[in-house]
């Protein structure tokens, strides 16, 4: 009856003024009506207490809840009870789009051999709900000239896509497809959209952008369907030029053919300024079968020390940090196995048409792994070296000198040195990769970089994602610490639960602040990440904290400054807090790495084992500290490979500890020390390293284990 009412209430009355509903009469503006019908098969999660078992059930929506009826729903249970919830997907309701436009003609060449539509359509290819082409399947080549290159006033509604791609990275069937509010707004990363083919958006539209569309048809309901249409006919362009695909005259029987869809994004500038749109064609890369169209898919990326210490080499030297980009980056390699791949509407004229892929595309499983094979066989061929600590990282050299260095990020390039020589890359590059010289880097994996040559400073900066965080979770409060001393070794045991909030999202927000350039936050972000399967109210108090913290701090940036007096060495600080995890009384190791005065890598996690003393957990958290220290020290000697090595100089202050590492003490309280953690001796005794006690109010990474109270941080 309660939903029958509501029902009743946002349904048009023809005895009032122009069929009003009594809703709107009464509150003065009408609110659509919830396209929920009575009974309608849903999915509900509920809170599990053990991550084996499901997620939810398959139930039936009955309608709103009583009490809360904005934003809570009844259900009816496999089991027959009525249960109310937040977390419900169901099927949206089809919306009425307006009529196809007649699809453009393209050139073709024809060949002996014609194949009808139905030879051509792959077994299980088809999508659901999709409207298939009546335009006969002749064999076809098509032509390098441009097909696509012209301006519609309306997208092709070749077919509808109903399928798409789940956070998980499995196909969601139409039944199951959460609505347009809840569904992600993007399936692929940041790095993946070179803005090579993007549309620039007209000035009065700028400050005036809906959020991005999720797929084809949401793209056309917008009010930038024609931006999105121009964004989508560049895309096509971009891969006909490239030779991306051909269309397949005969399709083996049994032979696999996977699906693609649209990927909408805008483009933002430094200061986090919508500039551009883009439109990506992505493969469904799900579908694909192991051992039929792939076999291996890892591919390295640089390591965040690795780019911070190129960062901090061009800020000691003066060379230039130039932004590399090579566009359509996926496009330009080949592929080692046939793939077959439908196109989705939104294509043109091939829209619904099934292409064998000559090279690569987003979304592949073996997309990454082929560019950077590519990427990186070209940049040996024009004389580059790689590392092989870190393969993403090569150096150019000149005689004993380094020219120029490299850091790889999927398509992205960072680059230090001089820019005659960037300029040589470039053209060698270009001759295989369509390759761009951005300029001086302003924004590089999500971090803003900006450079004063007088004052001979770089500061990396995340202060626009940093603000895009604090408006997405609400935050107004702002604190002067990222976390508070006295909860530090609280036992949650007897807290209550958080109930329904994001705290994984706002986890994984503040991991990545605090790993890119808010050293200061990894303790705190890391005392609640660890809460992570089933976070206590306290645990999400924590977590605003931190944000709160960060909109007070917003402005901070990761500064590198030119310092002459301080030599190019390697010197780590390292700290420890003994049993500070209440739960199994386990300790914290924390970590400082600087190379010529620049930060360039930190730490805080929990150590492995329990140890049973102050002077075991510092020597423990000694090993992890230059364990990473070492990594970088070899880094810096590849990059330069002139220059005399130096110690790597160790800040400790436990006695206790260093005492350990420089002698070979077996006493009781330390024999029970495992081998592995004693190779600080051998470092100590080859004279790589050189432990020196510091005090502990000079001890710079007692940040990274502990809450410290305001006046200390």
């Amino acid at each position: 009856m309660h939903w029958a009412c509501e029902a009743l209430n946002h349904t048009a009355c023809s005895a009032n003024p122009d069929s009003k509903s009594p809703y709107e009469m009464w509150y003065g503006e009408a609110r659509p009506a919830r396209p929920y019908p009575f009974l309608k098969p849903a999915y509900c999660k509920w809170q599990r207490p053990s991550k084996l078992l499901p997620k939810g059930e398959s139930c039936f929506y009955v309608g709103p809840s009583r009490d809360h009826p904005r934003d809570c729903h009844r259900v009816l249970t496999r089991a027959g009870t009525i249960q109310e919830t937040r977390n419900v997907t169901w099927e949206a309701l089809p919306s009425q789009l307006p009529p196809p436009q007649p699809p453009l003609p393209i050139e073709v060449a024809e060949e002996e051999g014609e194949e009808s539509d139905d030879d051509v359509e792959a077994e299980g290819g088809q999508e659901t709900g999709e409207v298939e082409s009546e335009d006969p399947g002749e064999h076809v080549e098509v032509e390098s000239e441009d097909p696509g290159g012209h301006e519609k006033e309306s997208m092709d509604q070749g077919g509808q896509d109903t399928e798409s791609a789940g956070p998980g990275g499995q196909e969601v069937e139409a039944e199951a497809s959460p609505p347009a509010a809840c569904r992600p707004q993007h399936v692929v990363d940041l790095a993946d959209f070179n803005t090579g083919d993007a549309v620039e958006l007209p000035k009065e539209l700028i400050q005036d952008v809906e959020p991005e569309p999720g797929s084809y048809q949401e793209a056309l309901r917008s009010k930038h369907a024609t931006i999105w249409d121009k964004a989508m006919s560049a895309e096509v362009e971009g891969l006909i030029r490239a030779g991306t695909f051909t269309l397949a005259a005969k399709i083996p029987e049994g032979c696999n053919v996977i699906d693609a869809r649209w990927v909408f994004k805008w483009k933002a500038d430094e200061t986090g300024k919508i500039v551009k749109a883009k439109a990506r064609l992505v493969a469904k890369g799900f579908k694909q079968k192991h051992g039929v169209d792939y076999l291996e898919t890892f591919s390295p990326t640089a390591n965040a020390a690795s780019i911070r210490l190129v960062v901090a080499l061009a800020c000691k030297y003066n060379l230039e940090l130039l932004h590399l980009d090579i566009e359509q980056a996926f496009f330009q390699s080949k592929l080692d196995h046939e793939v077959l791949m439908k196109l989705p509407p939104g294509c043109d004229s091939m829209s619904g048409k099934i292409v064998r892929l000559n090279k690569s595309l987003y979304g592949l499983k073996q997309a990454s792994r082929t560019f950077y094979k590519r990427l990186v066989s070209d940049l040996l061929r024009i004389g580059f070296e790689q590392s092989l600590s870190d393969p993403c990282v090569l150096r150019f050299m000149m005689g004993d000198e380094v020219m120029g260095i490299i850091a790889i990020h999927v398509d992205d390039i960072l680059y230090a040195g001089t820019k005659r020589l960037a300029e040589v890359i470039v053209e060698a590059l270009g001759d295989s990769l369509p390759t761009k010289n951005l300029g001086e880097v302003r924004f590089f994996l999500g971090c803003a970089f900006s450079r004063d040559r007088e004052a001979g400073t770089i500061e990396i900066s995340q202060e626009s994602y940093i603000r895009s965080v604090l408006e997405r979770f609400n935050i107004c409060r702002t604190s002067s610490i990222p976390a508070s001393p006295a909860n530090d070794s609280r036992s949650v045991m007897e807290d209550e639960e958080a109930g329904d909030v994001p705290f994984r999202e706002v986890v994984g927000c503040l991991m990545w602040i605090a790993n890119n350039t808010r050293p200061e936050t990894s303790n705190a972000v890391r005392t609640v990440a660890r809460h992570s399967h089933e976070p206590k109210k306290s645990d999400w108090k924590a977590a605003q904290k931190i944000l709160s913290y960060l909109k007070e701090t917003a402005h901070l940036t990761l500064k590198y400054k030119q310092d002459t007096t301080v030599d190019v060495g390697t010197l780590v600080y390292v700290d420890a807090d003994f049993a500070s995890k209440a739960t199994d009384r386990r300790s914290v190791s924390g970590a400082l790495v600087l190379v010529a005065g620049c930060l360039v890598s930190w730490f805080s996690w929990t150590q492995k084992c329990v140890s049973l003393s102050t002077s075991e957990a510092e020597y423990i958290a000694m090993g992890d500290g230059v364990k990473e220290a070492l990594f970088v020290n070899g880094m810096l000697q590849l990059l330069r490979p002139s220059a005399k090595p130096r110690k790597i100089d160790v800040f400790e202050d436990n006695e206790g500890a260093i005492a350990l590492a420089e002698n070979p003490l077996s006493s009781s309280r330390s024999k029970h020390i495992d081998v592995r953690h004693h190779f600080l001796r051998n470092l100590t005794e080859e004279g790589v390293i050189e432990v020196t006690h510091v005090p502990s109010k000079e001890q710079h990474a007692d940040i990274l284990t502990k809450a410290l109270p305001r006046n200390l941080f």
